[in-house]
Order: C-alpha cells, then structure tokens, then sequence
C-alpha cells in the first residue's frame, strides 16, 4: 500500500467516517458553495489562515460530494497547496479512483458511511 493510501485509510479509521463533508467538518475546514462558471467544478485555498473548499453550487448533490472528497483528499495529501479542479480533470480523476487500491479502500470504509 502506498504512503498516501495509508495516510486516507488511517485518517478515516480515526474519525470513523469517510464521508467527505464529515471529514471536512472534523478537520476545521470550511466548504462554501460558489456560483462559478459551469467548467469549474472546485478550488481548494487557503485565506487567512483558514482552510477553505469553494465547491460550485450548480453541480447535482452527488456531483459536489465527489467534488468534497477530490478536496479533502487534496488537503490531507497536499495540506497548504491551492488546487482548482475543473470538469476535465474531474473526469480523469474519478476514472483513476476506479482502480483496484481504490475499490479496496472503499469496500473497507463504506461501512462506516452510515456512523
């Protein structure tokens, strides 16, 4: 397992979740809902000491969670990075959620959704 998968799975054995705006929530972050430009799905920043996601509130519900989790796993991975995540590499990144060390992590915590 890589270092950056034992570091998601360890971060969601501690808060016992891995539901995204939970973790979101335990970890000080604040999520905003910005009306942004179709293409733009999310950004991830850091203003004033504070550790923000903007995700753009046009996008269905499942869509933004996707968009949370993308951020969230951006802060953990990344912490004090900016990252903006638009439409086409939204794409790519849930196609390369779908491999196996994915599906494996997500089998494991899917369970703890319902904490």
């Amino acid at each position: 397992m890589s270092l950056k998968m034992q570091k998601l799975e360890e971060t969601f054995e501690y808060f016992q979740t891995s539901n995204p705006f939970k973790l979101a929530q335990l970890l000080d972050l604040d999520i905003a809902y910005i009306d942004f430009p179709e293409e733009f799905y999310g950004y991830y920043t850091i203003m004033l000491n504070v550790h923000q996601i903007l995700i753009n509130q046009n996008l269905s519900p499942e869509v933004q969670e996707k968009v949370c989790e993308h951020m969230l796993v951006h802060h953990l991975l990344h912490k004090g990075i900016e990252f903006c995540l638009d439409a086409d590499l939204f794409v790519k990144l849930e196609k390369e959620k779908r491999n196996e060390k994915y599906l494996h992590l997500h089998r494991k915590f899917k369970s703890l959704l319902s904490v």
